[in-house]
C-alpha cells in the first residue's frame, strides 16, 4: 500500500532496556519465513496489494525486487534503476502501476506491474530527496514529502506531474499516507506536528492536541476515517502511538502496544488490522484497530524500516535495514458464533442481547427495512455475552435489526434480520423484507402481539387474534460434492469459477469446512475463491504435509487432490 522512513536518516538512541509488554494474549500469530533468496541488504521499504498475493520491497544499492505469490517467489524488475537511495513504494490495489521514490534522484514510475519504469520528471517532479510516497487505489493519484527542499508534493495524473501543497510550510517531512482516493492526506513532522488535510492538500490541520513529537509513521485507512500517528522516540526513552477513529477531530494514546523506537505503520482497508515496526526489531499487530497487540515471534532483532498487512490480515511483510525480508502467514481459528439472539422493546427503546461463543465485540444495526439506516456505537470490549441499548425508536414501530460481533482477529460474525416492535401508539406494519446469502433466502413479517392485532382490527366473530410470526422458505441447497471432478486450473484468491465451487464441496467434505454457515457451508458452496476458501485450504495443505501451505490451488495440491 503505501510507505515510507527514509533510511539514510538513522537515530542512534541509547538506553535498551524493555518494560514488560501489554499485549493480548493470543492462541494464534503469523508464522514468519526469512526470505534469504532475495538477499541480506540494506531494505527500506515494502508494500503489497490488500490481497497480499503481490510484494514489492526495495533496498539501497539495488534494483527493486517483486513477488507475485506472497512471498513465495521474487524476481528483480530488470527494468528499474539500480539505486544507492531508495526510500519508499507504494502500489495500486490490483497491483499493476508501481511507484518508487529515491534520494537525489527521481520518482519511478511502472505502469504494468514492475515490467517497464519511467522517470517521473513532468512539472515539479526531477531530482529532488524524494522521501515517503502514498498513492491511491487506482494508481491515478499520488502524495510524496521532499526532504530536500522541504515539501508536500501531490500528483492527480499517476505521477507524470506533481504540484507543491502551498499552503503547508516547509517542515522535516517523515511519514505520509492517504485514503483510498488520497481526498485525505496525512503527514508527520518530525520534532513537529502531524498535519491532516481532508481537501487533497488545499488546506491543512495542525493537530496540536496529540503534541509536538519526533513523529516517524503515519498510516490511514481507505476512508480516511482511522489515522495512527506513531512517534520515534521521547527524550531517552522509546516512542509512542495515537489513534483517531474520526479522520483527526479527536484521538486517543496507545497504552495496550509494547516498547520500541518505531519506524513504520501499515493498516488494512478498514482499519481493523494493524502492524507495526521498531528500531530494535519489534513487530506488533493488532485485528481489532488497535484495541489489543499481538507481539510476533519468529522474527530477528534488527531495524524494521518497512512492514505491510493485507485486507484480511492473514499476510503481513516486513523487511530489516541490514537483513531480510519476513513473510509472515497467519491462520486464522473458526470466527465467533452468533446465538440466542432477543430484543426487549418499550416504547422507545429496545434493548438487544446475543451470546457468542468466542469474546467478540459488539454492535447493532436497525432501521424499518433490512438495509438498516441507522448502527448503535460499536463497543470495542469483548465479551461472550453481549448487550446492547437502542434509544430514539418510535413508539408502535416494528424495527428490523441483526448483531454484529468481531473477534480479536477482526473477523465479523452477522446474525440473521430480526425484528422487535415498539409499544405505544398505532402499530406500522412495515412492508415484506427479504435477505439472501449463501443460498438461502429469508423472508420476515412484523410479529404483533394480539392486544395489537385486536386495536387494529377490533373485535369480530370468529376471529383470531393469533400472533403473526415470522416466516422462512425458499431454502436452495446445492448438490451434494461430485467425487469425480478433476481440477485443471490453479486456483488463489479471488479465482472464480465452477472449479471453486467444487474445491469448496472437497474441502467440506473432507472435514476443512470453508464456513459453519451461510456462504461456503456444506451445501451453499460457491463459486468464488475468497479469504475464507483460502483458509480451509491452508489447512488442508498442512494436514496433508502440502509445501508451501500458503493457500494456493497450483499443480501440488491439485495433484494431491485428484490423486484422492
Amino acid at each position: 500500500m503505501r510507505k515510507i522512513f527514509p533510511a539514510f536518516l538513522i537515530i542512534t538512541i541509547f538506553s535498551l532496556s524493555f518494560a514488560d509488554t501489554r499485549t493480548a494474549d493470543a492462541a494464534v500469530s503469523h508464522t514468519w519465513t526469512e526470505q534469504q533468496d532475495v538477499g541480506n541488504r540494506f531494505w527500506t521499504s515494502v508494500a503489497m496489494t490488500p490481497d497480499g498475493q503481490k510484494i514489492v520491497a526495495t533496498a539501497q544499492n539495488t534494483k527493486i525486487y517483486i513477488s507475485n505469490d506472497a512471498g513465495l517467489v521474487w524476481s528483480s524488475a530488470n527494468d528499474s534503476p539500480t539505486l544507492s537511495g531508495w526510500n519508499g513504494i507504494t502500489l495500486s490495489d490490483d497491483g499493476s502501476k508501481i511507484a518508487a521514490s529515491a534520494q537525489s534522484d527521481f520518482i519511478y514510475i511502472s505502469t504494468n506491474g514492475g515490467g517497464n519504469w519511467l522517470e517521473s520528471s513532468g512539472s515539479g517532479g526531477g531530482i529532488n530527496t524524494w522521501a515517503g510516497i502514498a498513492g491511491s487505489s487506482d494508481g491515478q493519484y499520488y502524495v510524496a514529502s521532499v526532504q530536500s527542499p522541504q515539501a508536500i508534493t501531490i500528483s492527480t495524473d499517476g505521477g507524470d506531474n506533481w504540484v507543491e501543497a502551498t499552503s503547508l510550510a516547509q517542515k522535516d517531512w517523515y511519514g505520509i499516507d492517504c485514503s483510498s482516493d488520497c481526498s485525505t492526506i496525512v503527514v508527520a513532522g518530525f520534532d513537529d506536528y502531524i498535519y491532516v488535510s481532508h481537501d487533497r492538500g488545499a488546506t491543512w490541520e495542525e493537530m496540536t492536541s496529540i503534541g509536538d513529537r519526533f513523529w516517524q509513521t503515519v498510516s490511514v485507512s481507505a476512508d480516511g476515517q482511522k489515522i495512527i500517528a506513531m512517534y520515534n522516540y521521547e527524550g531517552s526513552g522509546f516512542g509512542g502511538a495515537y489513534i483517531s477513529n474520526d479522520g483527526g477531530d479527536t484521538w486517543s494514546e496507545v497504552t495496550t502496544l509494547g516498547n520500541d523506537y518505531w519506524r513504520d505503520s501499515e493498516m488494512s482497508d478498514d482499519g481493523n488490522h494493524i502492524i507495526v515496526g521498531g528500531d530494535t526489531g519489534g513487530v506488533y499487530i493488532s485485528h481489532n484497530g488497535g484495541v489489543t497487540w499481538i507481539e510476533q515471534t519468529g522474527l530477528p532483532a534488527g531495524q524494521k524500516n518497512g512492514v505491510d498487512i493485507s485486507n484480511d490480515g492473514t499476510i503481513a511483510a516486513a523487511v530489516d535495514y541490514e537483513g531480510y525480508v519476513h513473510t509472515g502467514l497467519l491462520v486464522l481459528p473458526a470466527k465467533s458464533v452468533i446465538d440466542n439472539v432477543s430484543a426487549d422493546p418499550s416504547e422507545t427503546t429496545s434493548t438487544i442481547t446475543w451470546t457468542t461463543d468466542i469474546g467478540a465485540d459488539s454492535q447493532v444495526e436497525y432501521g424499518l427495512t433490512s438495509t438498516y439506516t441507522s448502527s448503535s456505537t460499536r463497543s470495542f470490549s469483548t465479551t461472550t455475552s453481549h448487550s446492547v441499548s437502542l434509544t430514539g425508536l418510535t413508539a408502535g414501530t416494528t424495527y428490523n435489526y441483526r448483531v454484529i460481533s468481531r473477534d480479536e482477529y477482526g473477523q465479523t460474525s452477522t446474525s440473521t434480520n430480526r425484528t422487535f416492535s415498539t409499544s405505544g401508539g398505532a402499530p406500522v406494519v412495515t412492508p415484506v423484507t427479504t435477505s439472501s446469502g449463501g443460498g438461502v433466502t429469508y423472508y420476515s413479517v412484523p410479529t404483533l402481539t394480539p392486544a395489537e392485532i385486536q386495536k387494529i382490527f377490533g373485535t369480530q366473530p370468529g376471529f383470531s387474534a393469533t400472533p403473526l410470526l415470522a416466516t422462512q422458505s425458499s431454502v436452495t441447497q446445492s448438490s451434494a460434492t461430485s467425487s469425480s471432478y478433476v481440477f485443471t486450473r490453479n486456483l488463489r484468491l479471488g479465482s472464480v469459477g465452477i472449479d471453486v465451487k467444487e474445491l469448496q464441496k472437497f474441502l467440506n467434505r473432507s472435514g476443512f469446512t470453508i464456513a459453519a454457515s451461510g456462504a461456503g457451508s456444506p451445501g451453499y458452496e460457491t463459486t468464488l475463491f475468497g479469504p475464507a476458501t483460502r483458509r480451509a485450504l491452508i489447512r488442508y495443505q498442512q494436514a496433508n504435509k502440502i509445501t508451501p501451505a500458503v493457500g494456493f490451488f497450483g499443480s501440488v495440491t491439485r495433484g494431491f487432490v485428484n490423486g484422492r
